[in-house]
């Protein structure tokens, strides 16, 4: 029999301190028209399939000419590698991070426990009500359900669970404001409770001083499954500043959720797939499909990409790549795909 671990991911929020992070798009594919000044691409030596990244710095001679450039330089790297699989017209970067769990049956019921509490603080459950709503109507195959009072602890916290997923108080450590605590086993979440410290000058309300709602909306979003974000101004950012609101999710947060659960309702009754010119995020509402039978004879369509939240890699599948750049092998129904395109592309989805 094997062994079954489960793993606890406490997630805490930050008050005020500063985190420097890279800005990124929350989906891109560099297009054709467009050079950037780094290459990716797959050889395989010895067996071993590598990864190579090559980053350049030109002079600077104008937007015009460093476009020239750029292009040449490219080029010329790729002409020192002639078995180099480019694994698209660009890759699929995203700024949102998954953690490694979620909810299989795409629902999560939770209570809260308003003992502890800070004295005077009205509209609690409210503002905790309005924040997972806020996900449940993302547009994702995902709800929060219940939210009504419950005597439940908040032991998940402190090494113990109930089976509940509950809300409530208590004092955390230094800039804490909040922590949420997941447990899952085998990528699937069985539990998680989430504490609010009571010492902060929490309000619902103007004026604002620390604002439940945008708080809770971010303590949210770990229950379901998501990291912190290093985009600057996402919900799921990694810092919250007082006396501000950010109760409404980003693309990046948008994109995050429907990654991992896929859009509500899929396409159901749609017979394709349709594509615009770039990165199209969208769920699979088909049977089972190998990648290689939907893009034949689809010229406009460079790649299929999909994220393993549970192995933390990405699967791609390029047409006409060798074998071992391609590890997305079969397209499932209900689950998110990346689909990138160089123009508007139909895609059946039938045989």
């Amino acid at each position: 029999m094997g062994v079954f671990r489960w793993v606890l991911i406490v997630a805490p929020l930050l008050a005020l301190a500063a985190f420097g992070a890279p800005q990124r798009s929350s989906a891109r594919a560099e297009g054709a028209g467009t050079a950037t000044d780094a290459l990716s691409f797959q050889v395989l030596r010895d067996g071993v399939v590598a990864t190579v990244r090559i980053d350049m710095i030109l002079a600077d001679r104008g937007p015009a000419a460093n476009d020239r450039n750029l292009r040449a330089a490219r080029q010329a790297i790729l002409a020192r590698f002639p078995d180099a699989v480019v694994s698209a017209p660009g890759e699929v970067t995203a700024a949102y991070v998954l953690n490694p769990y979620s909810w299989p049956a795409r629902r999560a019921a939770w209570g809260y426990n308003a003992a502890g509490g800070p004295p005077g603080l009205t509209g609690a459950r409210a503002a905790l009500m309005a924040a997972t709503a806020t996900w449940s109507d993302a547009g994702a195959d995902f709800r929060f359900t219940g939210g009504g009072v419950t005597n439940a602890g908040t032991g998940a916290c402190h090494g113990a669970t109930d089976g509940a997923n509950t809300v409530g108080w208590a004092e955390q450590a230094d800039a804490v404001l909040a922590i949420t605590c997941a447990w899952y086993g085998g990528g699937v979440a069985t539990e998680f409770d989430m504490e609010f410290d009571p010492a902060w000058e929490w309000t619902t309300t103007v004026p604002v001083r620390f604002d439940l709602q945008s708080v809770a909306t971010h303590e949210f979003g770990h229950a379901l499954g998501l990291a912190h974000s290093p985009l600057g101004g996402t919900v799921m950012y990694a810092s919250y500043a007082g006396g501000t609101t950010v109760r409404s999710l980003t693309d990046d947060d948008l994109a995050a959720v429907v990654a991992l659960y896929g859009r509500a309702g899929g396409v159901s009754g749609a017979t394709a797939l349709a594509l615009s010119p770039g990165a199209n995020l969208l769920t699979w509402a088909a049977s089972d499909r190998e990648p290689g039978s939907l893009t034949a004879g689809q010229a406009g369509l460079t790649a299929i990409y999909a994220y393993d939240a549970v192995t933390g890699q990405w699967l791609r599948y390029v047409p006409g790549a060798s074998g071992y750049v391609n590890t997305l092998k079969t397209l499932r129904p209900g689950m998110p795909y990346w689909f990138l395109a160089t123009s508007a592309v139909s895609l059946p989805l039938q045989p």
